[in-house]
């Protein structure tokens, strides 16, 4: 049977940042086969085991039947004392089953290094997470305070393949980015804008697109 990544369009997430925790996850669900046509939310009860700080996910099309889908998504901790390593990793969800669990650990990440504010988009098999900025989580000088030292912007893209479980790397991006707008269309993965330099609010008006096909980027007009 196959299982095609999916994360949806709305996702509400009861959070409580002073705890550093995710509850309470809301999914929006434009068409769901267990009801009418009409949307519906769907809730799903996530008491995670480590404390969260940093979720991210992606979004690819919806499509029946809904229990031939699965949801992949990035947190990373902010607790030194629950884990050794807060470093990012994936989770899947299986409506199914309303069950998660813990896939693999992102690659290309030292010990409590995190990749943060970049774009996760599934294509077929594959789920690319794209760009982004590298930080490092340090102890602060109170007894539970994570200080997060910003290092680089980051270029690098990697994929995951869900029906296989191996990650692999593909071609970088153009222009390195965070914070920046990411589709799937026809096939290819667009990005646009973001920011390129840490520190500075000034973003980007670059874009470029992704052919999987060919594993390069090719650059698009900019944004005016």
């Amino acid at each position: 049977m196959r299982h095609d990544p999916i994360l949806f369009p709305l996702v509400y997430i009861e959070a409580y940042p002073c705890l550093g925790f995710i509850r309470l996850v809301f999914l929006y669900l434009p068409l769901c086969a267990t009801c009418s046509n009409s949307p519906t939310f769907t809730s799903i009860l996530r008491l995670s085991k480590l404390p969260i700080l940093y979720f991210m996910g992606s979004i690819s099309p919806l499509s029946s039947p809904f229990t031939n889908y699965r949801i992949y998504t990035s947190f990373c901790s902010n607790d030194l004392l629950a884990t050794s390593n807060m470093s990012n990793w994936i989770e899947c969800y299986d409506p199914a089953t309303n069950s998660w669990h813990r896939v693999d650990r992102v690659p290309e990440l030292l010990e409590n290094h995190v990749r943060k504010d970049f774009s996760m988009v599934s294509i077929g098999d594959f789920v690319y997470i794209i760009g982004g900025r590298l930080c490092h989580k340090v102890l602060g000088d109170g007894p539970y305070e994570i200080v997060e030292v910003g290092l680089e912007i980051l270029s690098s893209v990697i994929r995951y393949d869900v029906r296989n479980g191996v990650w692999s790397k593909c071609a970088p991006l153009g222009v390195p980015r965070f914070d920046f707008a990411c589709a799937v269309c026809d096939g290819k993965i667009y990005v646009a804008g973001g920011q390129c330099t840490l520190g500075v609010a000034r973003g980007t008006s670059s874009a470029e697109m992704y052919d999987p096909i060919l594993d390069e980027w090719k650059p698009l007009p900019d944004m005016r």
